[in-house]
């Protein structure tokens, strides 16, 4: 797998029995996997499992670490395994037809927030340079620039949900 910036990339799947990557320097806490599983892909191909390990992710302004991570060299992409996330953690996610997040189950905090990216829901890193370099950047321009500069109806249907505070 290419370890180039796209590898900071996740994307969710309902599907995904576990979190996965191929990237074998992402992964901390790493121990060798020593069943005999097999992570079985869309057409039916069994991928092998190489190793287990914890790693952080980041939507750019915060991070969340997943644990129990599976390293499966041949896949083509990062997936981030709604099931275990909810399962494991407490955690909730909420999709819309833009944007996802990760919130704390108990407070309703957003922990994470990523973008809509054709028909897959994907968690990256956003580059500080997309960023407002003003100091004094008022709540709603934060919300603005976290959900990747949403139409403002967008803005307004989150708050309206109570998905986000802009007061």
């Amino acid at each position: 797998m290419d370890t180039s910036i796209a590898d900071t990339k996740w994307t969710t799947d309902t599907g995904a029995s576990n979190h996965m990557t191929a990237n074998l320097g992402m992964l901390s806490n790493l121990k060798k996997y020593v069943g005999c599983d097999s992570v079985f892909i869309g057409d039916g191909s069994p991928l092998k499992i190489d190793a287990i390990g914890d790693t952080l992710v980041s939507d750019g302004k915060n991070e969340l670490m997943l644990r129990d991570v599976l390293l499966v060299p041949q896949l083509t992409r990062n997936l981030l395994s709604i099931s275990q996330l909810i399962t494991q953690d407490p955690f909730n996610c909420e999709f819309t037809n833009e944007l996802f997040c990760v919130k704390e189950r108990a407070t309703w905090q957003i922990l994470l927030v990523g973008q809509r990216k054709g028909d897959l829901y994907v968690l990256s890193k956003m580059k500080d340079a997309n960023f407002s370099t003003r100091q004094n950047s008022g709540i709603e321009e934060l919300w603005h620039q976290r959900l990747g500069h949403p139409q403002s109806s967008t803005d307004n249907i989150l708050h309206t949900k109570k998905l986000i505070d802009v007061n």
